[in-house]
């Protein structure tokens, strides 16, 4: 298991994050280690919320072989350590993760690898600093995050 701290800085244009965020990741690219979680819309009333996760504070990647149990590792990771301001109602999202496939042997016996991918981690996750949400319904923007990572992107 490997975690890496981050201290990189974002690029200036973060400024222009006034819209919804896949407009700014139209026009400036995806932030490195960013995430965009965007459901398109809102017609069913489920894509309310668009968020741009910016500036990862930490990384987390387990691959087969580590120490311990790769949902543990996740579980304190993902852990809140600080607080997270945000408007009423509105989500902060504090972790992004991405899960293999391959990780499933850790929890049931499944057919032999067909093919060795060393390179990619079977648990991969992402502790951000920050993150702009944007709401459809009232057409506003939050940046959202505790107070360290809301001032690195003010």
């Amino acid at each position: 298991m490997t975690i890496l701290h981050n201290s990189g800085h974002l690029d200036a244009t973060l400024s222009a994050l006034t819209g919804p965020p896949g407009v700014f990741v139209a026009r400036h690219g995806l932030p490195v280690g960013g995430a965009l979680f965007d459901a398109g819309g809102s017609a069913d009333g489920l894509g309310r919320y668009a968020m741009l996760c910016l500036g990862p504070a930490a990384t987390l990647a387990w691959r087969a072989g580590d120490p311990g149990d790769p949902f543990d590792a996740l579980a304190a990771f993902s852990a809140p350590s600080e607080d997270w301001s945000a408007a009423p109602g509105v989500p902060a999202p504090r972790v992004a993760c991405l899960l293999s496939y391959d990780l499933g042997r850790v929890v049931e016996r499944l057919p032999a690898v067909a093919r060795a991918e060393g390179h990619l981690p079977d648990l991969w996750a992402a502790r951000y600093g920050a993150a702009w949400v944007w709401d459809r319904a009232s057409a506003r923007g939050h940046l959202v995050g505790p107070p360290a990572g809301r001032a690195a992107l003010a």
